[in-house]
């Protein structure tokens, strides 16, 4: 059972090569849906928190399982923050929406120290810290490259 985790983690390293992060791909999430960029960039931050974590074949397994858990449980906060804010000029109690969007935010701290918790026991305590630093670098990595992209398409910059 060892030797598909670990070739499923290499394969997924793999992906984290200079290749993906070339300007074709950027090419490539263009024309791609937005399903598909999701998808790519999901695989993309896999990869990534994987290689910097440095996760052994079982860690992995053990780790994503929980993590895919954890991400769902906090999208799923995130987006009734989302629909909140997006329908409060329609609300006649800004105030009770505003203290929702406040408790919902409470909720996703608790969240995120539950599975603090949670991940130290299928990783170490270095790996969860690196998982935050790396989570952070991904988010700020795929900033820039958005920002670079769309300062491409921009003819007015150039």
């Amino acid at each position: 059972m060892k030797k598909p985790i670990y070739f499923f983690l290499l394969a997924i390293c793999g992906l984290l090569s200079p290749a993906l992060l070339s300007a074709q791909t950027d090419d490539q999430l263009t024309n791609a849906t937005a399903q598909e960029r999701y998808e790519h960039i999901k695989a993309m931050r896999t990869a990534y928190l994987t290689q910097r974590m440095n996760l052994s074949p079982e860690q992995a397994g053990n780790f994503w399982a929980l993590y895919n858990v954890y991400e769902q449980e906090r999208q799923q906060l995130q987006e009734q923050s989302r629909r909140l804010r997006k329908n409060r000029s329609n609300s006649t109690n800004i105030q009770a929406d505003l203290e929702q969007i406040l408790q919902l935010k409470q909720q996703e701290l608790a969240l995120e120290k539950d599975y603090m918790y949670r991940f130290a026991n299928v990783i170490s305590w270095e790996q969860v810290a690196v998982l935050y630093e790396a989570e952070h670098s991904f988010r700020k990595m795929l900033m820039e490259r958005m920002r670079h992209h769309s300062k491409q398409g921009d003819p007015d910059d150039e």
